[in-house]
């Protein structure tokens, strides 16, 4: 009896330490496809406002807009024939496009009309990232290395940083705070009156990508292959806790013989994904194990942007115009 009791008790243990609630990483999803490739334009970057509203953005002004969580897509007239890059709305009517040619785009309906609100420049700026935190703070990268930031929605802009080496990634966390990517990562906090230079520990062969930063002191940088033609099939997925005086290498992660991961995006300071060219990978314990999330395409999501609204609802979009949505397999 002493020995079925203890074959009992042990098959117990067994059995719990395989439930799924008690792993942290078994709070997974995978990647549907939503919307397949419907033309031959370049798309570069995909918002939603909530879990309805959405948009999408690319080559020769294109802008498509859905109401219905990304089931259907409406073109929307930009007015323009410039190639879109970023998009960011702060609600389901203001929202901002930014491309090539000098342009910044505004809305104030839902995109039933756009305005360039960016004045013509005889260089001829590409302005490639812009985040809003609200309909009057917003701030904009272009490719001749400047960081500007408005006060007024997008009437006026001013140049709050320079000599950058091509165009910046942005991560606005308040009026006062940002962070800002060119191949070296610069802060500040106080609304860009000043920068300070923040130091990035990137491993050999290895360049900085894209960021995501949830607040002034938690960040995550995703890399790419920085050797010139060495192929790489492992990046390291960097991470700060202390607003970039220390970083640590959370963990390399697999992505095929590809350029690296381009997209990343943190819900909060636990819960995260990582996107390439093959891949998606989710952490919720903030990068200390990664898990993969296939798509049954995973072979060609060739990822150019990520977003969600919230930890159960992310859209990713792919050159071709592909949307793959998030949905959540655990219970």
């Amino acid at each position: 009896m002493k020995t079925l009791k203890n074959i009992f008790i042990f098959s117990l243990l067994f059995i719990l330490s395989c439930d799924n609630s008690t792993n942290p990483l078994d709070d997974s999803g995978v990647w549907i496809l939503q919307r397949e490739k419907q033309d031959d334009i370049t798309y570069y970057s995909i918002h939603f406002s909530d879990r309805n509203n959405g948009w999408i953005c690319g080559y020769d002004g294109t802008i498509k807009n859905t109401t219905d969580g990304g089931n259907t897509w409406q073109s929307q007239l930009s007015g323009i024939s410039a190639n879109l890059w970023d998009i960011s709305f702060v609600s389901n009517l203001k929202g901002w496009i930014c491309g090539a040619n000098n342009t910044i785009l505004k809305t104030s309906d839902g995109g039933k009309t756009w305005k360039n609100v960016l004045p013509s420049d005889s260089l001829n700026k590409f302005y490639v990232s812009i985040k809003f935190i609200d309909e009057n703070n917003g701030w904009a990268s272009n490719n001749h290395g400047e960081i500007l930031r408005t006060t007024d929605g997008g009437q006026s802009w001013e140049v709050k940083m320079s000599g950058l080496i091509g165009g910046a990634r942005l991560s606005v966390i308040n009026q006062q705070t940002i962070y800002v990517l060119s191949g070296k990562l610069y802060k500040t906090f106080n609304n860009g009156e000043t920068w300070d230079f923040v130091e990035v520990s990137t491993p050999k062969n290895y360049m900085t990508v894209n960021m995501s930063f949830v607040n002034d002191k938690n960040g995550w940088i995703v890399t790419g292959n920085g050797t010139g033609g060495t192929i790489l099939t492992e990046f390291p997925i960097l991470n700060t806790n202390d607003g970039g005086l220390s970083w640590q290498v959370t963990d390399y992660l697999v992505d095929g013989e590809s350029p690296g991961f381009r997209c990343v995006y943190f819900a909060n300071e636990n819960v995260g994904w990582i996107a390439g060219y093959q891949n998606v990978y989710k952490t919720t314990d903030a990068g200390k194990n990664w898990i993969k999330e296939n798509s049954s395409v995973n072979h060609r999501l060739s990822t150019k942007d990520i977003c969600f609204v919230d930890e159960n609802n992310g859209w990713i979009i792919n050159r071709n115009g592909e949307i793959f949505k998030y949905q959540k397999t655990s219970h």
